[in-house]
């Protein structure tokens, strides 16, 4: 993906266009156009203001291989926010997931109602779809 597909994702994805961007940097639309061309190799000079606009890294956008996507920069900047326990209950999480995509384990929230704290535990598939199949409790 060249800088000028990434540019037009992050515009895509955060709902802007490439007049705003235009704006933004003090440009005409027409250099825009010829940066997309491939006319004009002026973005160069740009590209930490674009990037400052779109909320990533000059890296992202030259399509560096260690670089991070708006998202990612947010879930770290969250991540380094919490404390030591919200740091693991992520990491925990993030596991979670991971084996979820697998197909293998789910996250499930778990009431008090059992004499135990309340809180997210992983269980298998074949747990989930006992549970889910459980009838439900009648209401009073």
């Amino acid at each position: 993906m060249d800088i000028i597909e990434r540019i037009s994702e992050l515009l895509r994805e955060q709902g802007k266009d490439q007049r705003e961007l235009c704006e933004f940097l003090g440009v005409s639309q027409s250099v825009y156009s010829e940066w997309k061309s491939g006319k004009s190799k002026s973005i160069r000079q740009y590209v930490d203001r674009i990037a400052e606009f779109l909320g990533c890294t000059p890296d992202y956008l030259l399509g560096s291989e260690v670089a991070f996507s708006p998202a990612e920069l947010q879930l770290i900047g969250a991540f380094r926010s919490l404390s030591l326990e919200g740091r693991e209950f992520i990491q925990y999480a993030a596991g979670a997931a991971k084996a979820f995509e697998k197909k293998e384990t789910v996250l499930v929230f778990s009431s008090s109602r059992g004499g135990g704290p309340p809180g997210y535990r992983e269980i298998t598939r074949e747990e989930a779809d006992r549970l889910l199949s459980l009838p439900g409790e009648e209401e009073e």
